[in-house]
């Protein structure tokens, strides 16, 4: 079969997606709806065009009847040669216009050709059935891939066209693109939410497995992010839009599976090489051993003509060049159903090698979500200590700030706040009401000059300066994520050597996470450059063991993620710069997923490397057998077609992917 254009299964729109069901399979990019190709555009998916079944069924009519009746050759000739037409016509069309145009090397010219040499040493009815049974693979295959195709443009529906949005004290339905940041939608029972957004109900559950594979329903509260995407599952709440739609959950998942296919794996990268080269060599190996036999050996020319027929045949790369990228199609698409997504097939062949993982703590592998346990001043009420610090933070998107400005139940006047300066890392400074304050760590303070007594606790410390002055700290804790141990272990069950965990945090508090963990190899302390110094040693180290991996979820990791082998980020609530760095993006934030990630990458190359046997092997058993005149025509068929069919429907494995390869208990 020819080569199949994957780049146009995901699309941007619906019209796309509508258009995309009547695209043609011969892989030219300007084919369209009149094209004469082999394939005769059967819906790709579940239907299957009558016109295809009828003429199928009169072509294989005209067969039978040819191979049963007692006429003379030339009768029968006729019949067979109606039986070709009936099914092959439109092949017998796009091998004329590849003529045409200089472009000599295409499979339906290699079946034409042996279709009519068939007829010329009157094997009239293998003529007939070599076109049927490839029409009738053709068929077949393009209802497999369908499959696929219907699977992955599915995902299509999670893109809203309208949203209701609260105008006025009215309700007015709107273009989910005119819908700004700050407007308030509402969302119906059993509607999906349009726009990503933050709840202002006291409590809703949402459904959020199309985004994160998640099968449990997630309840929020008053405050919490609401992911575009997710299906409300209890009464009418009411959303506050943090995003536009083209930022949104939804089109930042869509645009990352259509670019999948731009980082492509070593195997398809080969396939693709090989595919422009192998046609013209496989015709060229055909005639020699057509030529060697009957010109030097003297062998008889019909006999050998067939041999070289069957070769001929059962050449077609078909198989390698459908299901290997079908294969990793799949893959991606059974890893994007289970909120994973890897940008790319490169990424997938990249996942099977992993031998170290690199995490950032806070937001990875714990919650993200501190909590103020202690407030300590000696100079100002704790309340104040507490406000100023929110003030001071509140332009701040670090997890810490936030954290503080939840702390403070109180409304920040934002005219106050002037000045603001973020340093990566260390802490923030600003102008409150004409005192200038700092909030940071130990270090930020120290290298502005301002003395006061460090403490070493097991907790975060946020420091706090006003005027040049020390007036107090604040302790805040953070808690693991509760699939964090378990993901661990589990990536050490999977070979995983080396567990780093590498973070800004002190060493005190790093230590603590880490034992809790099992973690031995720790770096704390480390800002953004010191990460991504550190992440090129250990990729060093580890270069002729594996592939390093560094899992991150802050705009401060972007770097390191860009930097690492394969870059993973915690893509639910991770900020918009880490999730354009990484290589793959976790959406549900849970550190098992990459455990999942790894099994459905293992899984799909397997499946890759079974397609590449069976299309070769078998092929190969039936060329030799052609060649030593023990192979019919038709068996040359089945190897091309036959296996072609066999492979994709292996390929679509991948996309039922339910921890196939190990069970954990």
């Amino acid at each position: 079969m020819a080569k199949i254009s994957y780049e146009e299964d995901i699309i941007k729109n619906k019209k796309k997606l509508n258009d995309a069901k009547n695209s043609c399979s011969c892989g030219d990019e300007s084919c369209g709806s009149s094209c004469s190709c082999s394939h005769e555009h059967a819906g790709y998916g579940n239907k299957v065009d009558k016109v295809i079944l009828i003429r199928i069924a009169i072509s294989a009519a005209l067969l039978i009847f040819g191979l049963v009746i007692k006429e003379s050759q030339s009768v029968k000739a006729v019949i067979f040669g109606l039986s070709l037409l009936v099914s092959g016509y439109d092949i017998l069309i796009s091998a004329g216009k590849k003529i045409i145009s200089f472009d000599f090397f295409d499979e339906n010219l290699l079946m034409i050709i042996a279709a009519i040499c068939a007829f010329l040493i009157k094997e009239y009815p293998e003529g007939a059935a070599v076109v049927l049974l490839f029409r009738v693979g053709e068929l077949l295959e393009d209802y497999a891939i369908g499959r696929s195709r219907k699977s992955i443009s599915g995902l299509m529906e999670l893109k809203p066209d309208k949203a209701t949005v609260l105008r006025d004290d009215r309700e007015v339905t709107v273009p989910a693109e005119n819908v700004n940041v700050g407007d308030i939608i509402v969302v119906r029972p059993g509607e999906r939410v349009p726009l990503d957004g933050q709840l202002l109900d006291d409590k809703a559950s949402f459904d959020t497995s199309a985004i994160t594979g998640e099968s449990l329903p997630r309840n929020a509260e008053l405050g919490d992010a609401v992911l575009s995407g997710c299906i409300n599952l209890g009464g009418a709440v009411k959303i506050a839009v943090t995003q536009p739609l083209s930022k949104s959950t939804v089109s930042r998942i869509l645009e990352m599976v259509e670019s999948a296919n731009a980082k492509k794996a070593a195997p398809e990268k080969f396939i693709s090489r090989f595919a422009k080269y192998y046609t013209p060599a496989v015709i060229a190996a055909a005639a020699l051993v057509l030529i060697i036999p009957t010109l030097i050996m003297r062998q008889p020319f019909a006999e050998w003509l067939h041999r070289a027929l069957v070769f001929l045949v059962v050449s077609c790369p078909c198989a390698l060049v459908i299901s290997v990228p079908l294969a990793y199609f799949a893959g991606i698409g059974g890893a994007t159903k289970k909120g994973i997504l890897f940008k790319g097939s490169a990424m997938i062949d990249s996942m099977t090698k992993v031998s170290a993982v690199v995490f950032d703590k806070t937001g990875t592998l714990t919650t993200g979500k501190f909590t103020v346990t202690d407030i300590d001043s000696e100079v100002l009420p704790k309340d104040v200590l507490l406000s100023m610090a929110a003030y001071a933070e509140y332009y701040s998107n670090h997890p810490l700030a936030q954290s503080i400005i939840s702390a403070f139940e109180g409304e920040i006047d934002k005219n106050k706040i002037s000045d603001f300066r973020e340093i990566g890392g260390r802490g923030v400074s600003a102008n409150i009401g004409g005192v200038t304050v700092l909030a940071g760590t130990a270090e930020f303070l120290s290298g502005e000059n301002i003395e006061f007594k460090v403490e070493d606790p097991e907790e975060t410390v946020i420091y706090v300066a006003a005027n040049g002055r020390y007036v107090g700290r604040i302790s805040l804790a953070d808690t693991m994520k509760k699939d964090a141990l378990k993901a661990l272990d589990n990536l050490r069950k999977l070979g995983v050597e080396r567990i780093v965990m590498m973070t800004g945090d002190r060493a005190k508090v790093a230590q603590k996470s880490a034992i809790k963990l099992g973690i031995r190899e720790i770096y704390s302390e480390y800002l953004p450059s010191d990460k991504l110094t550190k992440l090129s040693e250990i990729m060093a180290e580890q270069s002729d063991k594996g592939k390093t991996v560094f899992v991150g979820d802050g705009i401060n990791d972007s770097p390191v993620l860009a930097a690492a082998d394969i870059g993973i980020s915690m893509g639910g609530l991770g900020s918009d710069a880490a999730i354009e760095a990484s290589d793959i993006v976790i959406m549900n934030d849970e550190p098992e997923k990459i455990v999942e990630a790894v099994e459905i990458a293992s899984c799909t190359k397997k499946i890759v490397m079974q397609n590449i046997m069976i299309s070769v092997g078998f092929k190969l058993v039936v060329m030799l057998l052609g060649i030593a005149g023990l192979a019919p025509l038709w068996l040359a068929v089945f190897a091309d077609v036959g296996v072609a069919i066999i492979a994709t429907v292996n390929s679509i494995r991948a996309y039922d992917f339910e921890k196939k390869l190990i069970k954990f208990n």
